[in-house]
């Protein structure tokens, strides 16, 4: 899939409002989906793991906290390597770190649903709870994670969701590591009455 997308992003045009909007489009699809998809993937794992836990909690052997951190080395190495190595090259982030960081974003995102999924698991009664509260949860963030509608369209009384979603800051950051480019601002000539040392970047 990642392939299939980033082809489709290196071809797009980004001259036209269209071209923009769908790359976008794009970059959003595919952030979203890599965390939906891994946190559908560690619910049969955590719900197996959570009778263990409870009764190793009963007998006082496990620790809450060193539990925690041994069983969240397992989502870390498994969302740094779902993170689609091949999506950041074809993400059109100018320059290795761009692309460093885009896979790093992408890679935090998808923990984020990791170890949301994992706090569902141990949190609730069943599985099929979770599920429900799981796509709850994600239909909530989905709506105010997009870039459409804007926030500025937002009713105030809902802002407060739109400003604690984090799929929002991720895509945020993603979107700008492609798009937001330009090392030196065009400077605007009075005399002219135009935009001088203009580059190739589309930021600029």
């Amino acid at each position: 899939m990642a392939i299939i997308f980033g082809f489709v992003v290196v071809n797009a045009d980004y001259t036209t409002y269209q071209g923009l909007h769908s790359a976008i489009s794009i970059i959003f699809m595919t952030a979203l989906y890599q965390g939906y998809a891994t946190y559908v993937a560690c619910l049969p794992s955590s719900l197996g793991e959570r009778v263990v836990y409870c009764r190793e909690c009963d007998a006082q052997t496990y620790n809450t906290l060193w539990y925690f951190f041994g069983i969240t080395r397992s989502p870390t190495s498994l969302a740094a390597i779902s993170s689609s190595p091949l999506s950041s090259p074809l993400s059109s982030a100018s320059g290795p770190p761009a692309r460093l960081f885009y896979r790093l974003n992408i890679s935090l995102s998808v923990l984020i649903q990791t170890l949301l999924g994992q706090l569902l698991a141990y949190l609730l009664s069943s599985g099929e709870v979770v599920a429900v509260v799981g796509v709850l949860i994600s239909i909530m963030f989905l709506l105010f994670a997009k870039f459409n509608p804007p926030a500025a369209a937002i009713p105030d009384r809902y802002l407060y969701i739109f400003d604690v979603t984090p799929q929002r800051c991720s895509l945020s950051i993603l979107v700008s590591l492609v798009f937001g480019n330009c090392p030196e601002d065009p400077v605007y000539d009075e005399r002219l009455r135009d935009y001088t040392n203009e580059r190739s970047e589309l930021a600029c």
